[in-house]
């Protein structure tokens, strides 16, 4: 769902992110399990892998763990084992026209600054500054999420409908930026 990409972005990583590398990387067998788990087609299932991972783990904003799949307690095998399944994925004969170099320039960045032991401990500490922007543990650990945020709740039943009414009836300046939003929307929409 990438209108819930910002939120996601700070979320924990899911448990299984090591299996998201794999299928990114073209591992068939576990995007064939992947596709019977889910009933979903196997395209499917490695678009929203690749989808994932560039939009969650290798965006520019996220540390240099998360750019590798790992929380910042990862021993430097796994940290070497995801930034091999990522490199494998980015690597130039999979990937001929060079649109992902980008994205292998952050994969090789976040492993050279968390391969030695001196350089991770540097990184942690820097990280761990009052002041810095983000520490590695404020983008692994579970946030409370705020009643309507900006945040559009699927109503699949009537509950679920009223709870969402009363929330906006509630904040009304959110309803009212909502109807503009829609209005402008369909004005574009309908002007040549």
């Amino acid at each position: 769902m990438p209108a819930q990409l910002r939120l996601v972005r700070s979320e924990p990583l899911p448990s299984d992110t090591e299996r998201l590398l794999r299928i990114v990387s073209g591992d068939e067998d576990c995007e064939r399990e992947a596709a019977l788990e889910t009933d979903r087609p196997s395209v499917v299932i490695r678009e929203a892998a690749i989808f994932y991972v560039e939009q969650v783990l290798l965006c520019p904003e996220s540390d240099h763990y998360r750019k590798l799949g790992t929380l910042p307690s990862a021993s430097s095998h796994e940290l070497r084992h995801n930034m091999a399944l990522l490199l494998s994925w980015l690597h130039p004969d999979k990937n001929p026209s060079g649109d992902r170099a980008a994205l292998a320039a952050r994969v090789t960045d976040a492993w050279n600054t968390l391969r030695s032991p001196e350089r991770r401990a540097a990184y942690d500490a820097a990280l761990a500054r009052p002041g810095s922007r983000r520490s590695p543990a404020s983008l692994h650990k579970s946030r409370p999420l705020k009643p309507m945020q900006g945040r559009r709740i699927p109503s699949t039943d009537l509950s679920s409908a009223d709870a969402h009414r009363s929330a906006l009836t509630e904040r009304p300046g959110l309803l009212d930026r909502g109807i503009v939003y829609l209005r402008r929307l369909l004005i574009n929409r309908s002007t040549p």
